[in-house]
């Protein structure tokens, strides 16, 4: 199913086991956002279990047991990882849980979180939730509404114009319009006060960013991090941008097919995997990996209130900066 249609799919049931795909941070995000409102704040931590890709599926389906305490649900989350899962591995997995989703425990909620294809072998047996890219199209309505909501309007050439300036991402076009509201004048945005806020595209300055760390020009790197906060961009969406493109980085690394083929496979423009694929002629293969693997542990700590927003940004700099300055 669509990202947009999962809270409306709650209506009708509630599935034992979704699978989160695609690259849209902001669509990903609000897709785990959605299931973790099936249990209440005050008690997640309780009843909500963060498992990394390292686990086994017993160690998944042993914390699908434990019954949820005062709550109608227990949400297990399972990270997937960069490289795909063994086949040995991936074969008792899907196997096991054909088993386990044949009789599940009642008001348990697993929550497989992919990257690219690692949780391939269990798609058909679990509700898969779309969080690719929307096209422009698709996305126009979705800016409407967050406008109206602001009661605030746009020409659609305008939207449209929004769009495409940040190349289709959920995230980055709400950042931009949080500025475009604060800055107009009344409740109307004027194709002048876009051409003014919205310079560039944030994704940009984040190429720029992981350039710099890349040459060891870190003094530059934390310069341009700062500016991009003063602008008003959100630390977990910096953050997000920033593991994104390790992520090419490591994806562009181990693989034999060109940057357009993987940019057709992944999703997106092939701009930046040619941009992370020079980058990573500077590392080695698990150097990246293990960037990436604890950027992701990072992130989950944020999301899990262990660690706070800003501090998790400023460990997230410390990890991609490490041994380059």
């Amino acid at each position: 199913m669509n990202v947009l249609q999962l809270e409306q799919s709650f209506k009708q049931n509630i599935a034992p086991l979704y699978i989160i795909r695609g690259n849209d941070y902001y669509y990903r995000t609000r897709a785990l956002n959605t299931l973790l409102a099936l249990v209440s704040d005050d008690l997640s931590t309780f009843n909500v279990t963060y498992v990394s890709s390292d686990a086994n599926i017993n160690t998944v389906l042993i914390a699908l047991s434990t019954p949820p305490i005062m709550s109608d649900y227990r949400l297990v989350i399972w990270q997937g990882d960069i490289k795909k899962m063994n086949k040995d591995v991936s074969t008792a997995t899907k196997k096991a849980l054909d088993k386990y989703l044949a009789n599940p425990f009642e008001g348990a909620v697993l929550i497989a979180v992919d990257e690219i294809d690692y949780f391939k072998s269990i798609y058909k047996i679990g509700e898969e939730v779309n969080c690719s890219k929307l096209s422009t199209s698709e996305l126009m309505p979705e800016v409407k509404q967050l406008l109206s909501a602001k009661n605030t309007t746009m020409d659609n050439m305008l939207i449209k114009e929004l769009v495409e300036r940040c190349d289709n991402e959920m995230a980055a076009i709400v950042g931009e319009l949080d500025k475009l509201i604060a800055y107009a004048d009344g409740d109307y945005i004027t194709k002048e006060s876009l051409a003014e806020v919205v310079t560039h595209n944030v994704q940009q300055d984040i190429f720029k960013l992981t350039d710099a760390i890349t040459n060891g020009n870190v003094d530059f790197a934390y310069q341009l991090l700062d500016d991009l906060l003063s602008r008003g961009e959100q630390p977990l969406m910096l953050q997000a941008l920033i593991l994104g493109q390790y992520k090419r980085m490591f994806y562009t690394k181990i693989s034999k097919e060109t940057t357009d083929e993987i940019a057709k496979q992944l999703g997106g423009n092939p701009y930046p995997y040619k941009l992370a694929r020079e980058n990573a002629k500077k590392y080695k293969p698990m150097e990246l990996k293990r960037i990436v693997d604890t950027l992701h542990n990072i992130e989950y700590d944020q999301k899990s209130g262990r660690i706070g927003m800003d501090e998790g940004l400023g460990l997230a700099m410390a990890t991609v900066t490490k041994r380059r300055d």
